[in-house]
Protein backbone atom coordinates (compact mmCIF):
# COMPACT_ATOMS: atom_id res chain seq x y z
CA UNK A 1 0.00 0.00 0.00
CA UNK A 2 2.61 2.45 0.77
CA UNK A 3 4.79 1.77 -2.40
CA UNK A 4 1.51 2.18 -3.83
CA UNK A 5 0.78 5.49 -2.24
CA UNK A 6 4.24 6.72 -3.19
CA UNK A 7 4.35 5.52 -6.78
CA UNK A 8 1.08 7.69 -7.21
CA UNK A 9 2.78 10.29 -5.08
CA UNK A 10 5.64 11.37 -7.40
CA UNK A 11 3.16 10.46 -10.49
CA UNK A 12 1.10 13.28 -9.43
CA UNK A 13 4.92 15.41 -8.95
CA UNK A 14 6.18 14.48 -12.15
CA UNK A 15 2.89 15.48 -13.73
CA UNK A 16 2.44 18.71 -12.25
CA UNK A 17 6.12 19.63 -12.97
CA UNK A 18 5.18 19.37 -16.66
CA UNK A 19 2.51 22.03 -16.91
CA UNK A 20 3.23 24.57 -19.50
CA UNK A 21 3.87 28.35 -19.12
CA UNK A 22 0.78 30.23 -19.25
CA UNK A 23 0.66 33.62 -21.39
CA UNK A 24 -2.13 36.10 -19.80
CA UNK A 25 -2.96 38.66 -22.90
CA UNK A 26 -3.27 42.38 -21.09
CA UNK A 27 -6.16 42.75 -23.10
CA UNK A 28 -9.15 40.26 -24.50
CA UNK A 29 -11.31 40.31 -26.64
CA UNK A 30 -14.75 42.05 -25.09
CA UNK A 31 -12.42 44.44 -23.70
CA UNK A 32 -12.41 47.72 -24.73
CA UNK A 33 -8.92 48.79 -22.62
CA UNK A 34 -5.92 46.89 -21.53
CA UNK A 35 -6.43 45.27 -18.58
CA UNK A 36 -9.82 46.76 -17.70
CA UNK A 37 -11.58 45.68 -14.42
CA UNK A 38 -8.32 44.08 -13.96
CA UNK A 39 -9.48 40.97 -14.65
CA UNK A 40 -5.70 40.20 -16.38
CA UNK A 41 -4.17 41.38 -13.43
CA UNK A 42 -6.05 38.91 -10.62
CA UNK A 43 -5.94 35.95 -13.43
CA UNK A 44 -2.14 36.80 -12.98
CA UNK A 45 -3.19 35.78 -9.10
CA UNK A 46 -4.65 33.26 -9.81
CA UNK A 47 -1.68 31.53 -11.21
CA UNK A 48 0.43 32.75 -8.51
CA UNK A 49 -1.90 31.49 -5.79
CA UNK A 50 -1.84 27.88 -7.54
CA UNK A 51 2.05 27.75 -8.78
CA UNK A 52 1.89 28.09 -11.91
CA UNK A 53 4.73 29.75 -13.92
CA UNK A 54 2.83 32.62 -15.57
CA UNK A 55 3.32 36.21 -17.43
CA UNK A 56 0.72 38.99 -17.91
CA UNK A 57 2.08 40.41 -21.46
CA UNK A 58 1.72 43.71 -22.03
CA UNK A 59 0.67 45.03 -25.25
CA UNK A 60 -0.27 41.64 -26.24
CA UNK A 61 -4.37 41.16 -27.25
CA UNK A 62 -6.32 38.17 -27.40
CA UNK A 63 -6.34 37.73 -31.22
CA UNK A 64 -3.01 37.46 -31.38
CA UNK A 65 -2.32 35.39 -28.06
CA UNK A 66 -1.83 31.91 -30.40
CA UNK A 67 0.33 33.05 -32.79
CA UNK A 68 2.37 34.79 -29.76
CA UNK A 69 2.95 31.32 -28.15
CA UNK A 70 5.53 29.16 -28.64
CA UNK A 71 4.95 25.20 -27.70
CA UNK A 72 5.79 25.20 -24.34
CA UNK A 73 3.03 27.92 -23.67
CA UNK A 74 -0.41 27.90 -23.06
CA UNK A 75 -2.85 31.06 -23.45
CA UNK A 76 -5.75 32.23 -21.62
CA UNK A 77 -8.66 33.16 -23.09
CA UNK A 78 -12.02 34.64 -21.46
CA UNK A 79 -15.30 33.44 -22.89
CA UNK A 80 -18.05 35.95 -21.97
CA UNK A 81 -21.88 36.55 -21.87
CA UNK A 82 -23.40 39.14 -20.20
CA UNK A 83 -26.96 40.56 -20.25
CA UNK A 84 -28.43 43.23 -17.85
CA UNK A 85 -29.67 40.20 -15.83
CA UNK A 86 -26.21 38.17 -15.12
CA UNK A 87 -22.15 37.80 -16.40
CA UNK A 88 -20.60 34.72 -17.11
CA UNK A 89 -16.92 34.10 -17.84
CA UNK A 90 -15.59 31.00 -18.94
CA UNK A 91 -11.91 30.35 -18.74
CA UNK A 92 -9.95 28.70 -21.96
CA UNK A 93 -6.48 27.69 -22.18
CA UNK A 94 -5.05 27.21 -25.63
CA UNK A 95 -2.09 25.58 -27.15
CA UNK A 96 0.21 27.41 -30.05
CA UNK A 97 -1.99 25.92 -32.69
CA UNK A 98 -4.97 27.88 -30.93
CA UNK A 99 -6.65 24.65 -29.99
CA UNK A 100 -8.47 24.94 -26.62
CA UNK A 101 -7.42 22.36 -24.60
CA UNK A 102 -8.75 22.67 -21.19
CA UNK A 103 -11.69 24.96 -20.00
CA UNK A 104 -13.48 25.72 -17.03
CA UNK A 105 -17.05 25.74 -15.77
CA UNK A 106 -19.04 28.74 -16.49
CA UNK A 107 -18.35 31.11 -13.77
CA UNK A 108 -21.66 33.68 -13.56
CA UNK A 109 -22.95 36.70 -11.12
CA UNK A 110 -25.21 39.20 -11.17
CA UNK A 111 -24.04 41.95 -9.64
CA UNK A 112 -24.99 45.82 -11.26
CA UNK A 113 -21.72 47.14 -11.12
CA UNK A 114 -20.08 45.73 -14.30
CA UNK A 115 -16.29 45.49 -12.78
CA UNK A 116 -17.56 43.54 -9.54
CA UNK A 117 -19.74 41.23 -12.04
CA UNK A 118 -16.81 40.13 -13.82
CA UNK A 119 -14.55 40.02 -11.15
CA UNK A 120 -17.13 37.60 -8.72
CA UNK A 121 -17.74 35.68 -12.40
CA UNK A 122 -14.32 34.96 -13.21
CA UNK A 123 -13.64 33.82 -9.74
CA UNK A 124 -16.75 31.74 -9.44
CA UNK A 125 -15.04 30.10 -12.79
CA UNK A 126 -11.73 29.67 -10.90
CA UNK A 127 -13.32 28.57 -7.90
CA UNK A 128 -14.91 25.50 -9.78
CA UNK A 129 -12.05 24.46 -12.00
CA UNK A 130 -10.89 21.67 -10.30
CA UNK A 131 -8.39 20.36 -12.87
CA UNK A 132 -6.46 23.86 -12.83
CA UNK A 133 -5.93 24.19 -9.04
CA UNK A 134 -5.20 20.19 -8.37
CA UNK A 135 -2.53 20.46 -11.27
CA UNK A 136 -4.58 17.89 -13.55
CA UNK A 137 -4.99 19.71 -16.77
CA UNK A 138 -3.64 17.79 -19.36
CA UNK A 139 -0.29 18.01 -20.83
CA UNK A 140 -0.48 18.57 -24.69
CA UNK A 141 2.82 17.28 -26.81
CA UNK A 142 4.06 18.37 -30.04
CA UNK A 143 5.88 16.99 -33.19
CA UNK A 144 8.13 20.03 -33.03
CA UNK A 145 8.43 19.84 -28.72
CA UNK A 146 7.99 15.87 -27.78
CA UNK A 147 8.81 16.50 -24.14
CA UNK A 148 7.89 19.97 -22.12
CA UNK A 149 10.55 21.01 -19.98
CA UNK A 150 10.17 21.11 -16.37
CA UNK A 151 8.33 24.32 -15.21
CA UNK A 152 9.68 26.08 -12.23
CA UNK A 153 6.99 26.85 -9.37
CA UNK A 154 7.06 30.37 -8.42
CA UNK A 155 8.29 30.23 -5.21
CA UNK A 156 5.89 30.22 -2.05
CA UNK A 157 8.14 32.54 0.04
CA UNK A 158 6.61 35.67 0.53
CA UNK A 159 8.70 39.07 0.12
CA UNK A 160 8.14 42.01 2.18
CA UNK A 161 9.04 45.50 0.72
CA UNK A 162 7.84 48.86 1.04
CA UNK A 163 3.98 49.90 1.60
CA UNK A 164 3.03 52.07 -1.23
CA UNK A 165 2.07 55.42 -0.75
CA UNK A 166 -1.55 55.22 0.10
CA UNK A 167 -0.66 54.18 3.81
CA UNK A 168 2.05 56.08 6.11
CA UNK A 169 2.29 55.36 9.26
CA UNK A 170 3.87 52.28 10.35
CA UNK A 171 1.01 51.30 13.02
CA UNK A 172 -2.45 53.25 11.95
CA UNK A 173 -5.48 51.66 12.37
CA UNK A 174 -8.24 51.84 9.74
CA UNK A 175 -11.77 51.50 10.84
CA UNK A 176 -13.97 49.37 8.79
CA UNK A 177 -17.72 50.82 7.59
CA UNK A 178 -20.55 49.16 6.00
CA UNK A 179 -20.84 50.64 2.44
CA UNK A 180 -22.88 48.00 0.89
CA UNK A 181 -24.15 44.67 1.06
CA UNK A 182 -21.15 43.38 -0.50
CA UNK A 183 -18.71 46.88 0.10
CA UNK A 184 -16.78 47.65 3.18
CA UNK A 185 -14.79 51.06 3.58
CA UNK A 186 -11.73 51.45 5.41
CA UNK A 187 -11.44 54.86 6.95
CA UNK A 188 -8.53 56.52 8.99
CA UNK A 189 -9.89 58.40 12.02
CA UNK A 190 -11.98 61.12 11.10
CA UNK A 191 -11.57 60.87 7.46
CA UNK A 192 -14.49 61.40 5.25
CA UNK A 193 -13.66 58.97 1.94
CA UNK A 194 -12.19 55.91 2.81
CA UNK A 195 -8.44 54.45 2.24
CA UNK A 196 -9.53 50.78 0.52
CA UNK A 197 -12.52 49.55 -0.64
CA UNK A 198 -12.85 45.80 0.53
CA UNK A 199 -15.43 43.52 -1.83
CA UNK A 200 -17.15 40.47 -0.30
CA UNK A 201 -15.54 36.90 -1.59
CA UNK A 202 -17.22 33.70 -1.10
CA UNK A 203 -14.61 33.76 1.90
CA UNK A 204 -14.76 35.62 5.29
CA UNK A 205 -11.44 35.81 5.24
CA UNK A 206 -10.49 37.00 2.26
CA UNK A 207 -11.73 40.29 0.24
CA UNK A 208 -10.86 41.78 -2.55
CA UNK A 209 -8.74 45.26 -1.67
CA UNK A 210 -9.76 48.43 -4.46
CA UNK A 211 -7.36 51.33 -4.14
CA UNK A 212 -8.35 54.82 -6.08
CA UNK A 213 -10.81 52.77 -8.11
CA UNK A 214 -8.84 50.07 -9.05
CA UNK A 215 -8.70 46.53 -7.86
CA UNK A 216 -4.90 46.32 -5.85
CA UNK A 217 -4.28 43.06 -4.43
CA UNK A 218 -6.69 40.72 -1.27
CA UNK A 219 -7.32 41.48 2.48
CA UNK A 220 -6.26 37.52 3.94
CA UNK A 221 -7.15 36.50 7.79
CA UNK A 222 -3.73 34.52 8.64
CA UNK A 223 -2.91 33.66 12.46
CA UNK A 224 -5.82 36.38 13.58
CA UNK A 225 -3.85 38.66 11.78
CA UNK A 226 -5.27 41.08 8.12
CA UNK A 227 -2.67 41.01 5.65
CA UNK A 228 -2.85 43.05 2.38
CA UNK A 229 -1.26 41.27 -0.40
CA UNK A 230 -0.22 42.78 -3.93
CA UNK A 231 1.87 42.59 -6.58
CA UNK A 232 4.83 45.42 -7.72
CA UNK A 233 7.12 44.64 -10.58
CA UNK A 234 5.70 41.00 -10.19
CA UNK A 235 6.70 40.50 -6.93
CA UNK A 236 3.97 39.63 -4.14
CA UNK A 237 4.38 42.01 -1.49
CA UNK A 238 2.62 40.81 1.76
CA UNK A 239 2.26 43.38 4.65
CA UNK A 240 0.22 43.45 7.83
CA UNK A 241 -2.71 45.65 8.09
CA UNK A 242 -4.31 47.28 11.51
CA UNK A 243 -8.14 47.31 11.34
CA UNK A 244 -10.64 48.07 13.95
CA UNK A 245 -14.11 46.53 13.38
CA UNK A 246 -13.61 44.02 10.79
Amino acid sequence: MKRILLFLLVCTIGFSQNQPKIIIPEQFAFMREPNQYELGTLLKMFMEKYHYASELKVGLKEEALSKSLNCEEWGVKLATKSNMFVTKVTVQFIDCHGTIVASSPEGSDRDKNTRMAYINALRNAIDQFSAFKNHTLPVSQTEANPALKPIESPSKSTAVDEMPAMITEEDVYLQAQTLTESSIGLFKKKATSPEMVLYKTSSRDCFLVEVNGKIAGVLLYQNQKWFWEYYENNRLISREQFIKGL
